[in-house]
């Protein structure tokens, strides 16, 4: 049991021989030598290192399976870029598959759309005229030889005529709108003077009426004589018919 305890005592005299403490922070410094430090006994753990984290445990660890990967991946990689030769592949079974093979041949249907048919016919009928303008042309063209009549017929000898130039009479076409003008003209005035002579007839007729009821409007009409004129004014004055004179 002591000899254990002397051992821990040595391992953590070892390891703070480059530690040291800073008397304000209370952190640790590596590179400078440390003080004797006073350890606890019966196999305590001292106040003066702090426990290692689990975290730091597992460094080594994880840092294992991290080349693990990378050289699993390394040779991945070797392997596909390594050649491979490819075998020789069967030509007899190749032959006997495409000699049992049923070959079917389709025979395809052109489907021209309409513009192409049009175009197709109107480039038939331009040809078609082309050739026959030829042909016309070298019927044209061709030379036939013929009689000379011309050397045997007289010459033309020209006649002189006495002619008679008739004189016809002409009617313009101004004189006719001329005329139809004038009885235009000649209805029209016909027709104001019948508006006139109604307008004035009217206002004639209308100046008598007013005339007639003006007179019958101021014409005197004797009134009854009343034996009470209190009692006939009152009632004149109450029908409204009182006259200015009484």
């Amino acid at each position: 049991m002591f000899a254990n305890e002397n051992k821990e005592n040595q391992v953590e005299r070892a390891t703070d021989k480059t530690l040291i403490k800073l008397p304000a922070s209370g952190l640790v410094q590596e590179w400078t030598p440390a003080k004797n430090v006073i350890t606890s006994t019966k196999g305590a753990i001292p106040k003066s290192k702090p426990p290692t984290p689990e975290a730091y445990k597992a460094l080594a660890k994880y840092k294992k399976k991290r080349e693990e990967a990378k050289s699993r991946l390394a040779e991945e990689e070797r392997k596909k870029r390594q050649f491979c030769s490819k075998p020789m592949p069967d030509f007899k079974t190749c032959h006997q598959k495409l000699d049992e093979q049923l070959v079917i041949h389709y025979v395809t249907v052109p489907l021209t759309p309409k513009v192409l048919k049009n175009s197709q016919e109107a480039q038939q009928k331009f040809k078609k005229k082309l050739e026959y303008l030829k042909r016309e042309e070298d019927e044209l063209r061709k030379f036939e030889s013929r009689p000379a009549t011309v050397l045997k017929t007289k010459p033309f000898i020209p006649e002189k005529k006495d002619f008679v130039v008739e004189q016809c009479p002409f009617n313009l076409n101004m004189e006719r709108r001329l005329q139809e003008r004038k009885l235009y003209d000649e209805a029209l005035r016909r027709k104001q003077e019948e508006s006139r002579k109604q307008e004035e007839d009217e206002r004639k007729r209308l100046e008598e009426e007013f005339v007639e009821e003006f007179r019958k409007a101021t014409l005197f009409k004797a009134q009854p004589y009343a034996s009470n004129p209190s009692s006939s004014f009152r009632c004149k004055k109450r029908n409204g018919n009182m006259d200015e004179t009484t």
